[in-house]
C-alpha cells in the first residue's frame, strides 16, 4: 500500500539531495591521488560494503529494526540492545564504524560513481535494507549520487518495507522519481 506524502515535504527532500556534502573524509579527498593508489582506494569502498552486508541478518527485510529512540526514549532503546547483545548496533564502537562506513560510501558515489560496478552497486542497493536509519539514509543519498535506474526494484521494495523513518520514505520516493528506467 503506498504512503501518501506531503508534497512540501517531497520538495524539501529534493532540495536536500541537492546540497553539496560539507566534509569529505581524508581516505576520499585522495581520490585526486594518480590511478596507481585507486585499488587501496576501492578496497576501502569493498571493505566499507562488507561491512554493512554482515548485519544483513538483521536487515529489515528479515526482521523488524529496533525501536526508533524518538519514539520510545533512550532508555527503551538501551533495554532493547542489553535483550539483544548480538544485534550490530547493541556494540556503541561498531555501530559508529558501520554509520562511518555509510558515509563514506555516499562520499565514494558522490565524487567517484564509476567505482561503483554493477556488482557494488547491486551490494549498495542491499545496504538500503540496513538496521540502522541512519545508514539507510546515506546509503540512500549515494544511490541518488549514482542515479543508476537498477536500484528502482530496491527502491520500490524499501517503500514498503520502511518501518518508521518518514524521511526515509520521503527521500526514497524523490530518489526513486529520479531513476525510473
Amino acid at each position: 500500500m503506498a504512503t501518501v506524502i506531503d508534497p512540501e515535504k517531497l520538495e524539501e527532500a529534493e532540495r536536500l539531495l541537492n546540497v553539496p556534502l560539507p566534509i569529505v573524509p581524508q581516505e576520499i579527498s585522495a581520490l585526486s591521488e594518480s590511478p596507481d593508489a585507486w585499488p587501496d582506494h576501492l578496497r576501502d569502498l569493498d571493505a566499507a560494503l562488507d561491512m554493512l552486508l554482515e548485519a544483513q541478518l538483521f536487515s529489515i527485510r528479515l526482521r523488524s529494526p529496533p525501536p526508533l529512540w524518538t519514539k520510545v526514549g533512550n532508555e527503551a532503546v538501551r533495554q532493547y540492545y542489553e535483550e539483544h547483545p548480538d544485534h550490530p548496533m547493541a556494540d556503541d564502537d561498531h555501530a559508529r564504524n558501520r554509520r562511518r562506513a555509510a558515509y563514506k560510501l555516499m562520499f565514494w558515489a558522490s565524487v567517484a560513481p564509476g567505482a561503483f560496478t554493477p556488482k557494488r552497486t547491486d551490494a549498495l542497493c542491499d545496504c538500503l535494507f540496513d538496521c540502522d536509519a541512519s545508514v539507510r539514509h546515506d546509503v540512500l543519498r549515494a544511490v541518488a549520487f549514482l542515479g543508476t535506474a537498477s536500484a528502482a526494484a530496491a527502491l520500490s521494495e524499501l517503500l514498503e518495507r520502511e518501518p518508521e523513518a518518514e524521511s526515509i520514505r520521503v527521500m526514497a520516493t524523490v530518489i526513486q522519481n529520479r531513476v525510473k528506467p
